[in-house]
């Protein structure tokens, strides 16, 4: 009887084992998604500010003053 509890013991804590694993992975699957969607999302804000800043006549010819050659 002990040999049978034992074995059912055994098994509850490789399925135990097995479910917190595969639990820690989807959550640091999700997490990386996250992180590289804030990362896409601050690019797009830089690109958008740096095309902003080209609307402005004064600052593109200070640029083509500087970069003359």
């Amino acid at each position: 009887m002990t040999k049978y509890l034992n074995t059912i013991k055994y098994w509850l804590f490789a399925l135990a084992a097995v479910l917190l694993y595969a639990a820690g992975f989807q959550k640091g699957r999700d997490s990386q998604k996250i992180s590289k969607l804030k990362g896409v999302a601050n690019a797009a804000k830089i690109a958008k500010a740096s095309r902003d800043m080209l609307d402005d006549e004064r600052f593109v010819q200070r640029l083509h003053d500087r970069y003359k050659r």
